[in-house]
């Protein structure tokens, strides 16, 4: 008999925007339900693309600045979403099913998804908003969010339209 593995998630951040105390909530929230969280830190694409390679995850969690061309942290970085799409693919970092939580804004728009889907056949969901959100938003959504998915078992579409009701965001999946 094989014992089933732990689910493990990245919380790879380009923006010191986000600051310690979002991927520390949700690491420990992670923690509490069994789960590996890492935090993967890039000032440029190369360590973009290392912390990729570091790990295979069920969740892969990218936090930064998003924009329609690119994600990018306001400063000096700027990594076009088909280069985002392409390190992912490359680096092999997630296990089947995964799921990429898009933590920026714009995240969720049909363009940025339609793009990573199209890029990488790997990512099979991608969970964002095509709005605005805060850091905290964000950052209660992804707690609610896995919750629900791995404590819960809701469907991750049904997961998302409730956690979307709770926090009072759009937020929405998109999938291969």
């Amino acid at each position: 008999m094989t014992m089933a593995r732990n689910k493990e998630a990245l919380f790879l951040t380009i923006t010191e925007d986000v600051r310690s105390r979002h991927y520390l909530n949700v690491g420990s929230l992670l923690a509490g339900i069994g789960m590996e969280c890492y935090v993967g830190k890039a000032s440029s694409p190369k360590q973009f693309k290392k912390s990729l390679s570091e790990n295979k995850v069920d969740y892969l969690i990218l936090s930064g600045h998003g924009m329609e061309c690119c994600f990018t942290d306001k400063d000096l970085l700027k990594m076009p979403w088909e280069d985002v799409a392409l390190d992912i693919c490359e680096t092999n970092c997630l296990h089947k099913n995964a799921v990429v939580f898009m933590y920026c804004c714009q995240g969720g728009s049909k363009e940025v998804v339609d793009l990573l889907l199209d890029t990488c056949s790997k990512i099979k969901y991608v969970v964002g908003t095509p709005e605005d959100a805060t850091p905290t938003e964000f950052m209660l959504v992804v707690n609610n969010l896995i919750y629900c998915l791995e404590v819960r078992k809701i469907s991750i579409e049904s997961a998302v339209k409730l956690v979307s009701q709770v926090i009072g965001k759009k937020f929405v999946v998109h999938s291969l």
